[in-house]
């Protein structure tokens, strides 16, 4: 009796933790859905406004660049965390 009151305490504890780690995990997942809609909107606006300006093809040219960069240099880094 007494190892079956142990058991259930320690299944509830697993699933109190389960749960707990399931939060921070949706708390995170929604700040980077969050974080990546606001990168989008606003490289939209900085091209929108280079785009507008033909006068301003260096600026749209370093946006791309940068771009490209950053998200070439993130990939690379995801390929490294990987290994």
């Amino acid at each position: 009796m007494v190892k079956k009151k142990k058991t259930i305490k320690t299944v509830d504890n697993s699933w109190k933790e389960y749960f707990e780690l399931l939060n921070q995990w949706i708390h995170t997942f929604e700040s980077l859905q969050r974080i990546s809609t606001e990168l989008q909107i606003k490289y939209l606006e900085l091209m929108g406004k280079a785009l507008s300006d033909s006068k301003n093809v260096s600026m749209t040219r370093q946006l791309a660049e940068n771009w490209q960069k950053l998200t070439s240099r993130f990939w690379q880094e995801q390929l490294t965390y990987k290994k």
